[in-house]
């Protein structure tokens, strides 16, 4: 961690794990509290662990080759302003050797307010990250019962308030 190369949050960076079991230190230190995603892309099968300034992990990912998009790892990650973050990436497996593009940025929430959802259209929206809410509302146009349900991949909890914000 003392010879961590410093970063800026809201940057990629081109790095590469030069040969077996190298492991990549890079330090980031938040301007503003939020949360952030760590991620790596590229063929080199990576893994990210993330470290608080008292060398505590707090984040980690390896996506063990699940998925097909090119992001290798990703740790969204809540942090706080002004603190270090010490970020390692290494390869996968022993012999993962290879460039990797390092990606920092900021999660905004892609539903701060509220969206008018309209009777039988889709509404496309995401969770972030831990903890993300989206919230929308419906005025029906004539009494009765109406049906609202998700698709994808995600579980999630759907819960209704009526105007005044009573469950």
């Amino acid at each position: 961690f003392e010879t961590a190369t410093s970063i800026s949050l809201g940057t990629d960076r081109i790095a590469a794990i030069d040969y077996e079991k190298d492991v990549d230190c890079f330090v980031v230190s938040p301007r503003k509290n939020g949360w952030y995603s760590i991620s790596t892309q590229g063929e080199t099968d990576t893994v990210i662990a993330v470290y608080n300034a008292n060398y505590n992990l707090v984040g980690y990912n390896d996506d063990n080759l699940n998925e097909t998009a090119d992001i290798n790892a990703d740790v969204p990650l809540y942090m706080s302003a002004r603190n270090n973050y010490y970020i390692t990436v290494y390869g996968a497996c022993e012999d993962d050797v290879g460039e990797y593009l390092l990606c920092t940025c900021k999660l905004d929430d892609d539903n701060t307010d509220s969206c008018e959802l309209q009777l039988s259209v889709k509404a496309r929206g995401s969770i972030d990250y831990p903890g993300d809410e989206d919230i929308y509302t419906f005025t029906p146009l004539s009494s009765g019962s109406y049906t609202f349900k998700t698709l994808g991949n995600a579980d999630t909890i759907g819960i209704v308030y009526d105007e005044n914000g009573n469950y």
